[in-house]
């Protein structure tokens, strides 16, 4: 055996072995040096420092959901009032486990298919010679420079042609024809396998669809599993198709549950985002602004109004994920109430409005004189109410109209007339069926129309002062 190489130094036998060979010079293993204490603590502060403002977030979540609603945005990391059951009443209220299950049956139907689909055509374009090939994979390629908003109307007609609108179908059917970047991804897995493997096969008698079933897919089981997973969760998070698609409640996925219940009790439903000036009247007789909906300011010729003093109301919505932190100009004008730094009489420290003119959404008044904003939030989500107007026609007459979604029965409207006079009192409820609502000039609906006279909302003011 060798001891040493051509130049000299100790062969790898030697090495292995660990015999030292004479004349020659011993390999040194080179030594890591070790932080020294600080920069081990320096490196894990930096770690933990970094790992808390990750799981800061979901701590806040977790600690708002153990809170009441008037606590939510106080940023108390330990709720000063434990409320363990708005966990019962989500699970009592809304239908997470159908939604759950809803959306577990589309994300397997739309991951499976797609990854057979897609398999199917990606070793065709990898085993098969034929003209035009690279030309046809260079189309399946462009396809994906495609935004997804073009195809939406396209996709839109073909299913309601097909009659399919408000089916569970149009959220995974067109993952039958499979997906340019899945067929990308599978094709490269196949170009690696040994042709002269699917050869041999041929020669001993085995069929294309032999070849595909018993050679191919076994032996790229990894690309496989990797395209299942990824259009799973595509498919668990999207909220675009069940939005467009689906209409019955008992059908929404998770996301579009969760959507509907934005809308209903969020900012008024109908994704009107720029009407944050919503406000309630406290049983001190004052008008509170709600902040966590937005910012509200009173503008007078463009600089900050004062207190009492009137300007036009601009408002930064804090809901809309699309146009976050944008201002509106929502075409109201009112004054900030003059509270020289002290709190309301209420107990409560929300800002203050002391009029409002000429509101996008009107205010209702109560048989008792009290005024109230944004009436249209208290339907519950699983109501089968596609919209709904609320019109007070007298003080202690309200109609309310509504457009009503499959499954509307006598009990969702007694749902309704009692949600009404909850929030108003003793009032008569006539509820009217309409096919749609009339919309303004922009397009949208107001959700709650006054139509009292002038006379009779001077004299609820006057008794109220």
């Amino acid at each position: 055996m060798a001891l040493t190489d051509s130049s000299g130094q100790p062969s790898l036998a030697a090495q292995a072995t660990g015999i030292e060979v004479a004349g020659t010079t011993p390999l040194r293993r080179r030594r890591v040096r070790p932080l020294p204490l600080i920069g081990r603590i320096v490196l894990w502060l930096l770690l933990i420092g970094f790992g808390l403002l990750f799981l800061y977030p979901f701590a806040w979540l977790l600690a708002a959901s153990l809170k009441p609603r008037g606590e939510v945005f106080d940023n108390a990391l330990i709720p000063h009032t434990l409320q363990i059951s708005n966990y019962a009443t989500v699970w009592d209220q809304l239908p997470l486990i159908s939604w759950l299950v809803n959306s577990l049956a589309i994300a397997v139907l739309a991951a499976g298919l797609v990854t057979v689909s897609s398999s199917l055509v990606a070793f065709g374009f990898a085993y098969f010679r034929f003209p035009g090939r690279r030309f046809l994979f260079g189309i399946v390629l462009a396809t994906m420079m495609l935004p997804g908003a073009v195809t939406l109307v396209p996709q839109y007609l073909i299913w309601k042609n097909l009659g399919l609108i408000g089916t569970w179908v149009p959220l995974f059917g067109m993952n039958l024809f499979g997906s340019a970047f899945y067929i990308f991804l599978l094709r490269q897995f196949f170009l690696g396998l040994p042709r002269d493997m699917f050869e041999a096969a041929r020669v001993d008698g085995a069929s294309y669809w032999r070849l595909f079933w018993r050679i191919a897919l076994p032996l790229c089981r990894p690309a496989l599993v990797v395209t299942f997973i990824f259009e799973f969760r595509a498919s668990w998070t999207d909220l675009i198709k069940p939005l467009i698609y689906l209409r019955r409640s008992e059908l929404y996925t998770l996301p579009r549950g969760l959507k509907a219940i934005l809308d209903q009790f969020g900012q008024g439903g109908e994704m009107k985002w720029e009407v944050v000036a919503a406000a309630s009247e406290c049983e001190a007789g004052r008008l509170h602004l709600w902040p966590e909906a937005g910012v509200v300011e009173v503008l007078a010729d463009g600089r900050p109004a004062g207190e009492g003093e009137p300007g036009e109301l601009v408002c930064t919505g804090l809901l809309n994920k699309e146009m976050p932190l944008v201002r509106y100009r929502v075409g109201d004008r009112g004054a900030r109430a003059v509270t020289n730094g002290k709190p309301c009489a209420c107990g409560r420290t929300l800002p203050v409005l002391a009029s409002v003119e000429g509101r996008i959404d009107d205010l209702v008044y109560t048989p008792d004189g009290r005024r109230v904003g944004c009436i249209d939030t208290i339907y519950d989500a699983r109501l089968p109410v596609r919209e709904a107007q609320i019109v007070q026609e007298a003080l202690d007459r309200v109609r309310v109209r509504y457009v009503p979604a499959p499954g509307f029965t006598a009990e969702a409207g007694g749902s309704i007339t009692r949600a009404v006079r909850d929030r108003m009192g003793a009032v008569e409820v006539v509820l009217e069926s309409v096919d749609e609502i009339p919309r303004g000039a922009n397009g949208k609906y107001r959700a709650v129309v006054c139509q009292l006279p002038a006379e009779t909302r001077r004299r609820v003011e006057e008794a109220r002062s």
